[in-house]
């Protein structure tokens, strides 16, 4: 939803008269930032804002509202999303609070990534290759309620744990999440908009319980890590190609009814793909995330690549490969456009051995919402290379 449509459809709800804009809102908080046409522009930085924003709601005197901030920048290999929540006595309130919070908890930190030349790096390896990124100069929590981390923030207990989530993108956005309310606390890790269960849960490791118990007190950290030119490597293919050959696999594999069938859509996604690596990753991929979105189960956060050549297996996290992230967010995408039918969905389930898994562990009673998929191997070859 547009802020307008907000602004236009809610102006009895404690609005200022001229109305609010909290994408305004933002370039008025930043010097060298400029607003027109609902957008926010940096030119120093080369930084692109636009914003979503979810339908507001009213609970007795109290307004809730999300604001989904979009960041382009040519860094990022995906818009980076940033959702902030904000609530208040008045819609007013309530979207002057997620704007703050945007400001404060992300950009301010953003915009000191983009410039830091400081020589704090981390490096990361994938299979032989590794990358080296910066380290931002200066990071912080954004802090709500009443405090009860102590001993170090987010970043600096967890710094090896992330950085073996770092692949060969440009970029990689960090958002650690913890809070606690009562006796309940609430934990989550994500790397370029993807939760990964098992980070979240290192994460849960190091959030300590408060003494005493706490009405609510919530702590983010957001860090942006970009890899240094000398190690990064470009991918031979793009986003929007990955999700055109994804969609075109699909409709193919459809038809796969014999072995004959299945090495014929394989030969013919391996003549599609720019490169052989992306093919063979699209065959192995598509069926077991499939798998997941239509069953709606969890994964572990490793994935094992098996060099048939040298009988060696090379442990990566998923959050390390571009096709994997790719050919995920595609798929979900097609099965939310296309609304398979329960028959189409049954011919990409028959090829997948997740669902093989899935379907003997509950003929032997385990409960579906209680799965989780292991780690995955697929095969490569001499020749593989993990974009």
């Amino acid at each position: 939803m547009k802020v307008s449509d907000v602004i236009n459809n809610n102006s009895g709800a404690g609005m200022t008269p001229s109305g609010f804009d909290p994408l305004k809102y933002v370039a008025d908080r930043f010097d060298g930032a400029e607003f027109a046409d609902n957008t926010v522009t940096f030119p120093e930085y080369g930084l692109k804002i636009t914003l979503r924003a979810g339908e507001p709601s009213q609970i007795n005197s109290s307004y809730t509202i999300q604001l989904i901030y979009i960041l382009e920048h040519e860094y990022f290999e995906e818009k980076m999303t940033e959702s902030v929540a904000g609530f208040g006595d008045t819609l007013y309130a309530a979207m002057k609070m997620g704007a703050e919070s945007f400001c404060t908890g992300v950009l301010h930190f953003i915009l000191i990534a983009l410039k830091c030349e400081g020589e704090d790096t981390v490096t990361a390896k994938v299979m032989n290759d590794e990358q080296v990124f910066r380290v931002p100069c200066t990071m912080g929590m954004f802090h709500v309620g009443e405090q009860f981390m102590t001993g170090g923030d987010f970043w600096h207990l967890l710094r090896d744990e992330i950085t073996g989530y770092l692949g060969k993108k440009k970029a990689y956005w960090i958002k650690l999440y913890a809070a606690w309310a009562g006796d309940h606390l609430t934990c989550e890790a994500r790397i370029n908009n993807i939760m990964y269960p098992e980070l979240t849960e290192a994460l849960r490791k190091v959030v300590k319980k408060p003494a005493q118990p706490i009405p609510y007190g919530a702590d983010k950290q957001f860090i942006l890590l970009i890899q240094k030119d000398d190690t990064y490597q470009p991918a031979p293919y793009t986003q929007d190609q990955v999700k055109d050959l994804v969609y075109d696999t699909i409709e193919r594999m459809k038809e796969i009814d014999s072995s004959e069938s299945y090495t014929a859509v394989t030969n013919a996604v391996f003549n599609d793909c720019p490169v052989k690596s992306l093919a063979r990753e699209m065959i192995t991929f598509i069926p077991e995330i499939y798998c997941c979105v239509v069953l709606n189960t969890g994964e572990r956060d490793s994935i094992i690549a098996h060099d048939d050549d040298t009988d060696t297996n090379w442990e990566m996290k998923r959050s390390q490969l571009r096709g994997y992230g790719w050919i995920d967010g595609a798929v979900y995408r097609y099965i939310r456009e296309k609304a398979p039918s329960k028959e189409d969905n049954m011919k990409i389930l028959g090829i997948s051995s997740r669902f093989k898994a899935a379907y003997q562990a509950i003929t032997q009673g385990a409960k579906l919402e209680d799965l989780v998929f292991g780690e995955m191997m697929y095969r490569i070859d001499k020749d593989y290379i993990a974009y």
